[in-house]
């Protein structure tokens, strides 16, 4: 009778002889445990969509302003996969363009075309608009199309609003605005006849102007910068103030073009910035610089200061001086501190009130926005 120890011995050695048995008849035909996830991956990558883009990008070149209306271009692309590539979704960048392929289910192997359209109304100088495409193809799901070119303006005005700020009563302020032609050779050039405002306030000039030659592929056109210096002058009335500048030229099409101007008449005392933004995130201490300057160089002192919140609850502002404030100028620091007040979110909105013993402004008001998140 055996004994459980000799069972033991001679099962051992049957397995042992079993797996010697298995090396030695079949070990060209053993395959690593390890290849067969990859053999399988391999084949699964095989056997998905592919979008291949033959042509994405378009430029049209250049074109005067009013030539045509729009431009279109044919894009290509083809399915270099082994599934069905379908288009999902297809999302021009403005309103001005318009996108459609030709087919949204590809076979292997099969080319579609995607027309753009760009409309050229109140475009100009470089522009470029693109189409995104949404596809199945998980290598690179979205694919962008993109139409660009250079529609040549005979005149455009830069900035169409002019916003000065504050102004004090005895102060004048100047700023630039530049009118630009963009054109071909051979082409009239826009001239400026008359600059005129219908606010006493306001006057302007022109200055040198400068020529620049750009080549854009195998076209070149010039682009001719006229600027010119817009003054804003003070007066007695405080309050915002607004104002049109005319531009005569000798366009044909249009012959006047109108700039808005804006200011507000303030007192001597200036204010930076006019109003103060905080957006506070939990557990943090923000901090804003603020300056009062007297336009004229008065001296003045700050005999008081008040927070007045308007809309919003706690006691989350401190307003300190700065020891570098001199006779006409004075420095501080808005602090929006933790108050202890528990807020998820809220927007705070008040003014910080300064006293003065300036003879002709008694008290500046600074508006403030804080908002806790």
């Amino acid at each position: 009778m055996l004994s459980i120890k000799n069972c033991l011995k001679i099962s051992v050695c049957g397995f042992i002889l079993l797996l010697g048995g298995l090396a030695y008849s079949g070990e060209d035909d053993i395959q690593p445990v390890s290849d067969a996830p990859a053999q399988s991956a391999a084949t699964s990558e095989a056997s998905l969509a592919r979008m291949t883009v033959i042509d994405g990008e378009h430029d049209f070149g250049v074109i005067r302003e009013g030539e045509i209306e729009k431009v279109d271009y044919t894009f290509k692309f083809k399915n270099t996969g082994q599934e069905n590539l379908k288009i999902l979704k297809v999302k021009p960048s403005c309103g001005c363009t318009k996108a459609e392929p030709s087919s949204k289910d590809l076979a292997p192997g099969e080319e579609a075309t995607l027309v753009a359209e760009m409309k050229l109304k109140g475009k100009s100088g470089a522009s470029t608009v693109s189409v995104t495409v949404d596809t199945n193809d998980p290598t690179q799901p979205t694919q962008v199309f993109r139409l660009k070119g250079t529609i040549l303006t005979p005149m455009r005005i830069i900035p169409a609003l002019m916003d000065f700020g504050g102004v004090g009563h005895d102060e004048t302020k100047s700023r630039s605005l530049n009118v630009t032609s963009q054109v071909l050779d051979g082409d009239p050039i826009v001239k400026i006849l008359k600059l005129f405002a219908d606010s006493p306030q306001v006057q302007a000039v022109t200055r040198e102007e400068t020529t620049r030659v750009v080549n854009k592929g195998d076209e070149t056109y010039r682009e001719i910068t006229r600027p010119v210096e817009v003054t804003v002058t003070g007066g007695d009335e405080m309050g915002q103030k607004d104002a049109k500048l005319f531009i005569v030229t000798d366009s044909v099409n249009e012959p006047t073009q109108t700039v808005q101007v804006r200011w507000k008449l303030e007192g001597d005392i200036e204010k930076q910035p006019s109003k103060v933004y905080v957006s506070k995130i939990k557990d943090r201490t923000i901090d804003r610089a603020l300056t009062l300057r007297s336009r004229t160089g008065k001296e003045f002192h700050v005999s008081g200061i008040k927070t007045l919140i308007e809309k919003g609850t706690g006691d989350f502002i401190d307003v300190e001086p700065v020891s570098d404030s001199s006779a006409d100028t004075k420095k501080y620091m808005i602090r929006i501190k933790d108050d202890g007040v528990e807020r998820s979110r809220e927007t705070c909105q008040g003014e910080i009130v300064f006293e003065t013993d300036h003879p002709e402004m008694k008290m500046v008001k600074v508006p403030f926005v804080a908002v806790f998140r």
